[in-house]
């Protein structure tokens, strides 16, 4: 089911097939909310990425990104999450201190990026060529920062040291949900606890029950599974 299918669903569980109650827009960010909680509170979708420092050496999280699984440094040893109050115990420096990373923390300075701790030694030695590009442009690529032009400029292209990887959970999409019922019931508990003559706490409660029905149904199911709490496929 792509998000359309998943909007038609969802007016016909809130008997509004014409949109007199709610529009689209609505619906939508009900929707894509009930999504984005799915996929917190299942682990259902795994990817993976490289840490790779910008031009700056900042790491950003993946657009995606939920939650941290599992990862490694380059020598292959174990990268952990924690925090910066943690760290800050362990060495009030720890901001500076160099070597392999071994944490993993939240940036508390910018949204969406996070730091690694040792900071990854020599984090801005990169390598770097000028290429005059004669037709086209460069596009962006997973090993560097990639100017564009389409007038024979001459161009820097910065190679940035890769640090290690990691597994993490992140928000699905649409078309990969196999519960497509629990999205749609997440959805109605948010229609009903709307600000308008709709609302309905009792409703909202009711279709949240049923949510977390299915949600702990299904993290059974993955605990039986696999032994552990891992859910989820390797997309």
């Amino acid at each position: 089911m792509d998000k359309s299918d998943f909007l038609l669903k969802l007016r016909r569980y809130l008997a509004d097939p014409d949109g007199k109650i709610f529009n689209d827009l609505e619906l939508l960010d009900y929707l894509e909310k009930a999504l984005q909680q799915y996929s917190i509170d299942t682990g259902a979708f795994i990817s993976k990425f490289e840490f790779h420092p910008d031009a700056l050496g900042i790491y950003h999280y993946p657009d995606d990104f939920t939650s941290f699984l599992i990862g490694w440094n380059k020598e292959g040893k174990e990268i952990v999450p924690s925090t910066g109050s943690e760290l800050f115990k362990r060495t009030q420096n720890y901001s500076l201190r160099a070597g392999n990373p071994q944490y993993i923390y939240d940036d508390r300075h910018t949204n969406g990026t996070y730091s690694l701790y040792p900071v990854p030694e020599n984090n801005q030695d990169f390598s770097s060529c000028v290429v005059t590009p004669l037709f086209g442009e460069i596009i962006d690529s997973d090993y560097g920062v990639y100017q564009t032009s389409e007038y024979g400029v001459t161009l820097s292209v910065a190679a940035f040291r890769v640090e290690g990887e990691i597994y993490y959970r992140r928000t699905g999409r649409f078309e990969e949900v196999k519960d497509y019922q629990a999205i749609i019931y997440y959805a109605m508990s948010l229609a009903y606890l709307a600000d308008s003559e709709f609302s309905d706490p009792q409703k909202s409660f009711f279709w949240k029950q049923q949510y977390d029905y299915r949600v702990n149904a299904y993290n059974m199911i993955q605990k039986d599974n696999c032994g552990e709490q891992v859910s989820g496929n390797f997309y």
